[in-house]
């Protein structure tokens, strides 16, 4: 029908690839839907690298401090100081990295929404992304938890005797 429309129109027009309008984006938006998943998938990948990494510090931090929870054991400290002495730096590195990472964050949204390129998207935080930002971080805290806890609960096994003789 379009066609003979545009026939009547001018013969001499020829018309070849026509498409509905809900089809002509769908070529693109595969394209940029393929481009999203890997970009999530890389993501992802990068977040539990950095995880296992900030896992792996952690606990090898804390499993070197074997003598000393020994020598602390064995001159008396009670098991709730040793864990408040042991907790309190890997908890605040961590802390101190959440902080300034939501500050950039909010920073960097702040400068974005402010240039003139990009005036009339949608660039502050909205509460689905504070949201975001506080899950992640409980299970940054989480995951600093979890790896003073399990070499510290170890060496708190430990004899005093044995854990002089580690190192």
């Amino acid at each position: 029908r379009v066609r003979a429309i545009a026939a009547t129109l001018d013969p001499a027009l020829r018309l070849s690839g026509f498409q509905r309008m809900d089809r002509v984006a769908d070529d693109v938006a595969w394209i940029f839907g393929m481009w999203l998943r890997a970009t999530m998938m890389m993501t992802g990948v990068a977040l539990l690298l950095s995880l296992a990494g900030i896992y792996a510090v952690l606990s090898f931090t804390v499993a070197r401090r074997t003598r000393e929870i020994g020598v602390r054991v064995a001159l008396g400290a009670r098991p709730r100081g040793i864990l408040i002495a042991i907790f309190r730096r890997p908890l605040t590195q961590v802390s101190t990295g959440i902080a300034v990472g939501a500050t950039l964050i909010y920073v960097g949204s702040q400068a974005l929404s402010r240039t003139t390129q990009f005036q009339n998207a949608p660039i502050a935080l909205s509460p689905a992304h504070v949201v975001l930002l506080a899950v992640y971080a409980v299970f940054m805290l989480g995951v600093c938890l979890l790896a003073c806890v399990v070499p510290t609960r170890r060496a708190l096994g430990v004899e005093p005797v044995a854990a002089m003789r580690v190192e």
